[in-house]
């Protein structure tokens, strides 16, 4: 008794034998996996990128504040002096920006969507250890 291939039951006009179809469907499917994973990281690394790009405007924002727009000023024998950590409530209103929420207060709260960083700061009115807390978009 003889077996029968595939090659010798073929119909007249038949391309494909029925093994090398699924092969080719089964070849397809893995590329198409491949592709949309590769879109589907590339989506998240440019998501990445933008939470990254607004994070650091948030942080330098903060520095700023820290270091510069809410510093408590006096006088000193050598000039004018810094203190820097030391932060003036009244100070807070002229140093708001667009796209950003400053606070000085007591915790920092983590909000849905938005980049926060907070600092410990010392409130100088009322000598008081608390944080500031600055958020964006």
């Amino acid at each position: 008794m003889s077996s029968i291939t595939g090659s010798q039951c073929r119909k007249k006009g038949q391309v494909f034998a029925a093994d090398a179809l699924v092969a080719a469907l089964i070849a397809l499917f893995i590329l198409y996996i491949g592709f949309s994973e590769v879109a589907s990281m590339s989506v998240r690394a440019a998501e990445a990128e933008a939470n990254a790009a607004s994070e650091g405007r948030v942080i330098a924002f903060a520095d700023y504040l820290m270091k510069e727009g809410l510093v408590h000023k006096g006088r000193s024998d050598f000039g004018n002096v810094s203190y820097s950590h030391v932060l003036e409530m009244a100070r807070l209103e002229g140093a708001q920006r667009e796209g950003f929420d400053a606070e000085i207060g007591g915790a920092c709260a983590p909000q849905q969507g938005r980049v926060c960083v907070c600092r410990p700061a010392i409130i100088f009115e009322s000598r008081e250890v608390g944080f500031l807390e600055v958020c964006g978009k």
